[in-house]
This record gives C-alpha cells, structure tokens and sequence, in this order.
C-alpha cells in the first residue's frame, strides 16, 4: 500500500488545460496529466503502441489523442 512518501505534487489543478495534457516529472518518471471537468488522471509519458511521448496530444471528448496516429 502506498505511503505518503509515495505522492507527489505534480502541479495546481488551475495548470491543467482540459484540451491539452500537462507534462511533470515526478520521482523519476515522465508523466502526462489530464483534466476532463473536475476528474484528473495521470498516466506514463508513453505512447502505449510505440512507446514515444505524448507531447503535442490532445483530449477530445474526455480521450486522449496520440500525436502520432491519434
């Protein structure tokens, strides 16, 4: 189970476009975060097909789009 030295603060809620993912590093790890209305999710910096990053994605509709093949 996580301990409170597992968290980290990645940013403010205001820094999260809902259009567009939000890019921390946080204990090592490159991480995406995203906002759609009031939830927000963190996900890995990695494309999950080919493992590239996620810089330049978008959210629609509560998705989010790769850059590469959307």
């Amino acid at each position: 189970m996580p301990t409170e030295e597992d968290w980290h603060d990645l940013c403010a809620l205001n820094d999260i476009d809902e259009e567009e993912p939000h890019f921390v590093n946080a204990g090592g790890r490159e991480l995406m975060v995203v906002r759609v209305g009031d939830e927000v999710s963190v996900f890995t910096d990695s494309c999950p097909h080919i493992g590239a990053s996620m810089v330049g994605a978008v959210v629609e509709d509560g998705h989010v789009e790769c850059p590469l093949h959307g």
